[in-house]
This record gives C-alpha cells, sequence and structure tokens, in this order.
C-alpha cells in the first residue's frame, strides 16, 4: 500500500512538472486575445485534471495546486506580469470629435483641436496605418494645460483615402501636410508630439523647418529601414488586424489595400537618413528620444543612433512597455509628456510656478 501510494506522489510530481512547464510555455506565446483565450481554455482544463489526480495526494498538495492555478489566472486576467504583450483598446478622443477636414489639391486631411486657443499649441502625430484616436488617453490628459491639435495623416484615418495604387506616400508628402495645416490654421510654431511614423515626420519636419518647431517629443523613431525578412511580431501581427478593421469604418476594404501597399514599400525604403541629416536639425531644438524597452518594431540600436546623433537631445526608456507605451502604461506616458513639456515651458519663461517644482 505504501508503494502504491509513493507512485501516486511522483505521478503527481511528474504531472505537476508537465502542466508547470506548459504553464511556461503558454506564458511565453502570451502575447494576443486569441492566445490568452487558448491559454485560459488549457489551464481550466488542466486544473480539471489536477483535481482528479490530487484525489489520493491529500489535502495540503490540493489547496496547493488549487491555490497555484488560481494565483495564475488571476495575474494573467489582470495583464500586470507581461504588461508589453498587451495591446489594450483603441482609446476615443474627448467630445466633440467630429473634427474638421482641410482640402488639398488631391485629398483631404481630417484634424481636430482640444483646449483653448490661448494655451501653447501641441501637434499629436499617429503611428502608420493609425488614426487620431490613438492619442485620446494623452489628449484627455492635457487638453485642459495645452490646445492640442490630432490630424489623420495623409491618406489614412478619416483622411481621404489614397486614390490609387499608382498614387505615393511619403514621409515628405506627410511633412508638407503638416506645413500646409499649420499655415491654415495660423501656427507659427509648436510642440510636436509623434509615435512612429509621426516620430519620423517630426523628424523631417526638424531638418527642413526647424523654425515650426518649439520642441520634439519623438517616441519609437527610426532612420533607416527595418530587415525586410523579419516575422512579424505577434503584438503587431494584432495591431495590423484592427487597423484594418478600425480604417473600413471610414474606407472600403479595397481602399486599405491600397493604404497598406503603399506604406509597406515606404517602410521597406525610407527613411534613409544619415549623421548628415540629423546634423540639420537645430542645436537649440528640445528633442527627447523616447523609447519602450520592449519595442517589438524598433531596434534599440535604432534609438540609441539617434540619440548618439542629436548631441542636444535626452533619451528615455521606458520601462515595461513596447511600441504601444502610450497605452499599455497611459499613467506612466502622460507624466513623461507633462513632464517634458513643462520643462520646455520653465526653459523659455520666468513662470513662479516653475520655479516651485
Amino acid at each position: 500500500m505504501e508503494t502504491t501510494e509513493e507512485s501516486t506522489t511522483e505521478l503527481m510530481l511528474t504531472e505537476s512538472t508537465t502542466d508547470n512547464l506548459r504553464s511556461e510555455h503558454m506564458i511565453t506565446e502570451l502575447t494576443t486575445d486569441n492566445l490568452k483565450t487558448e491559454y485560459m481554455l488549457t489551464e481550466l482544463t488542466t486544473k480539471e485534471n489536477l483535481i482528479i489526480a490530487t484525489e489520493d495526494c491529500g489535502r495540503l498538495d490540493f489547496i496547493f495546486v488549487f491555490l497555484f492555478l488560481f494565483f495564475l489566472e488571476l495575474i494573467y486576467a489582470n495583464n500586470e506580469i507581461y504588461p508589453w504583450l498587451d495591446l489594450l483598446s483603441t482609446p476615443s478622443l474627448p467630445h466633440p470629435n467630429e473634427g474638421s477636414f482641410l482640402q488639398l489639391t488631391n485629398h483631404r486631411i481630417w484634424y481636430n483641436i482640444y483646449g483653448k486657443s490661448t494655451y501653447s499649441p501641441v501637434l499629436f502625430l499617429h503611428g502608420g496605418l493609425a488614426n487620431s484616436d490613438y492619442w485620446g488617453l494623452q489628449i484627455e490628459e492635457l487638453k485642459s494645460e495645452y490646445q492640442c491639435i490630432v490630424m489623420d495623416s495623409r491618406g489614412q484615418g478619416r483622411s481621404s483615402a489614397l486614390s490609387s495604387s499608382t498614387e505615393s506616400i511619403s514621409y515628405g508628402l506627410m511633412t508638407s501636410d503638416v506645413i500646409a495645416l499649420l499655415d491654415y490654421l495660423h501656427f507659427d510654431k509648436v510642440h510636436l508630439i509623434g509615435w512612429s511614423d509621426g516620430a519620423n515626420i517630426g523628424l523631417n519636419l526638424a531638418m527642413n523647418y526647424p523654425e515650426r518647431l518649439y520642441s520634439l517629443f519623438s517616441f519609437a523613431p527610426n532612420y533607416k529601414p527595418g530587415d525586410s525578412n523579419a516575422p512579424i511580431p505577434p503584438l503587431f501581427m494584432t495591431y495590423l488586424q484592427r487597423t484594418e478593421f478600425e480604417y473600413k469604418r471610414f474606407h472600403s476594404g479595397e481602399e486599405y489595400q491600397i493604404l497598406f501597399g503603399n506604406l509597406l514599400t515606404m517602410w521597406h525604403e525610407n527613411p534613409n537618413w544619415t549623421k548628415i541629416d540629423f546634423d540639420r536639425i537645430s542645436n537649440d531644438l528640445p528633442i527627447w528620444i523616447v523609447s519602450g524597452d520592449h519595442d517589438e518594431v524598433i531596434p534599440r540600436e535604432q534609438i540609441d543612433t539617434i540619440f548618439k546623433w542629436l548631441p542636444q537631445s535626452n533619451q528615455l526608456i521606458l520601462p515595461r512597455t513596447s511600441h504601444f507605451a502610450f497605452l499599455q502604461d497611459s499613467q506612466m506616458f502622460n507624466s513623461v509628456l507633462k513632464k517634458f513639456l513643462n520643462q520646455i515651458h520653465c526653459q523659455t519663461s520666468n513662470s513662479d510656478s516653475c520655479s516651485r517644482k
């Protein structure tokens, strides 16, 4: 009888070890909502099997296994262990969010403005394939202190779709759209907050139109194309699927394919900047080069190189976040943004509020 009990205990330990390994494997693969669902289903099945197997292993073994599984389910349900693997829901812009359109020669650019006209202007530029809604949490936080301007980049979001696959899109053209909007709205200069493609547009502005910028907060920029043969990270694949769905709220599926093809070509070929290009940026322009410490799209080498090429810049690496830090930890991201903007304000004024901070 003792031999049977020992065998049962050994079997239980073996199964527990196997299940722990399965849990570790699923933790590694836990990158999308579909995978999370699969993980939870696997854990529920595992719990049932373990409860049956532990009937002969004593009450303590049962309690240990139950608490272990309950703890795993709890922490993963709250996305607290690996937040950089989670793409939180796209926020909405504050109301009123209808916005307006700027009519250019061959296309229309959608934009909206929040905050009082007496506030310092801050322009937000989104990443490729996205739209201005992705800045919703930041606009909500800053609109009581700054005049926040959002715009959907050429061919994206609410802006008019590209007319055909032969219509090009580039950082240069999107930069010209920004200048056209600033001229139309009579903004001589703005603070610019850019993410990914928006960060690259900001750098292009700094190189070619430095007189239009008070400052530049460049989140997840790059100076050269990435490896076109590299596999698409699972979280970025989730992002691509989401942006396709969101795009179809405003345009057709065929128009999305045209946009995606054009942007893919641009990403494979541009930007192609060197230190000479960055040397054109004014040494007086305040710049922060920012990235998440788990960015799955932009290699850290690119962030470090841009920072090295801009001696007037500061570098900030946001912990436990990825290419989507402004969603994954919006409280931290907003705090950093406010610190950046307040620093610029204090450098250009003698406000008593600055001396107290």
